[in-house]
């Protein structure tokens, strides 16, 4: 929730994103659309990765700017699999 509050308070031009600038409106506007199960997703993919993350902030944020489209993508592909299999 920190890095929520502290990103959404941001007063720079810009707030680096996977290794690139993006204007700081953009990342703004994308955070605050955010669901709470869309937070709580990002939560638990960053809590899955198993190896050392040299940059836990900057990841987070990364993982949190993209975790709506990521949900919905994964969401796809596991119905997609569960039909193409017999599960549903």
């Amino acid at each position: 929730m920190n890095i929520l509050h502290t990103t959404l308070n941001s007063t720079r031009e810009s707030i680096r994103v996977g290794k690139e600038d993006k204007p700081a409106m953009t990342v703004i506007s994308k955070l605050m659309k955010l669901t709470f199960s869309e937070i709580l997703y990002a939560i638990n993919k960053f809590n899955s990765v198993t190896e050392k993350i040299s940059n836990p902030t900057g990841y987070m944020l990364t993982i949190l700017y993209n975790a709506k489209e990521q949900m919905s993508l994964e969401i796809a592909n596991q119905v997609e699999h569960d039909m193409t299999n017999g599960l549903m």
